[in-house]
């Protein structure tokens, strides 16, 4: 700050470098004190008063530098701007494939998202093929504040080696003899819900279905469970299949008895 600068202050009774509004009040206080036409009043120090003021106010007033201006206007623009809008983060798609074991008494497998992050998911009982599982918050993250994604995980079972599922229904085939066929009693089968005992009404026949209620798969959501079929299959006795191809044979080639000579 230059002298006159700090004599204008000193006129004005002010510390260098007072704001504008000081300077304002104290010339406004002086010039009312010294004014020619006021008791007392002077008109050289009001002369001076009024040189002092004008030359600070010149000053204060003067457009600020290019690089001040840069840098205030900056200032004020991120002072009131607008915070940014939160962005919730995007859902992730993944495929879980699972087994026809699983789908029936429920599992937690792990299923992996793109990216390569892993993920555990739990898989209730009666889930089934295209069955969609939301995991919320397991998505992206979100940003300014916005909350994460979700994980949608789309089930689809393995084929299983001899049960086949119909809707919800599940289907087996259940082998027996002629004789367990036509005798009936309780058969151990091994299914996907484990070993189960059926019962075999007597004189069946082979294409015949039995019905165990409610062992397909479970209740879930809206869906109601579903029922296990077994589908009998008549199974070859091997003695009685042997006996029946010698036969076979034999009346294909029947004996013949020796052509007697005419007399």
């Amino acid at each position: 700050m230059n002298d006159s600068m700090s004599d204008y202050y000193a006129v004005l009774g002010l510390p260098k470098g007072a704001s504008t509004e000081d300077v304002r009040a104290a010339y406004r206080r002086l010039a009312k004190q010294f004014h020619p036409d006021a008791k007392g009043g002077d008109a050289n120090r009001f002369h001076t008063i009024t040189h002092a003021y004008e030359g600070l106010r010149e000053t204060i007033s003067k457009p600020i530098s290019g690089s001040r201006r840069t840098l205030v206007s900056g200032f004020w623009k991120a002072a009131k701007a607008k915070p940014a809008k939160p962005q919730e983060g995007a859902h992730v798609e993944a495929v879980l494939r699972l087994s026809l074991e699983d789908a029936l008494s429920g599992a937690v497998r792990r299923v992996t998202l793109p990216g390569g992050r892993g993920l555990d998911v739990r898989c209730p009982a009666g889930c089934t093929s295209n069955d969609v599982i939301r995991l919320k918050g397991a998505g992206d993250a979100g940003r300014d504040g916005g909350k994460a994604g979700d994980a949608l995980i789309t089930i689809q079972l393995l084929a299983h080696k001899r049960a086949i599922l119909k809707g919800r229904d599940l289907h087996l085939p259940l082998w027996l003899d002629l004789a367990q066929l036509r005798a009936g009693g309780k058969v151990e089968v091994s299914t996907p819900h484990g070993p189960i005992k059926v019962s075999v009404p007597p004189l069946s026949s082979a294409g015949q279905s039995l019905r165990l209620k409610s062992l397909g798969l479970p209740a879930y959501g809206k869906n109601v469970a579903g029922h296990l079929f077994f589908t009998l299959k008549a199974r070859a006795n091997p003695g009685f299949a042997s006996a029946l191809g010698r036969f076979s044979r034999i009346w294909a080639n029947p004996l013949r008895s020796p052509v007697q000579p005419e007399a």
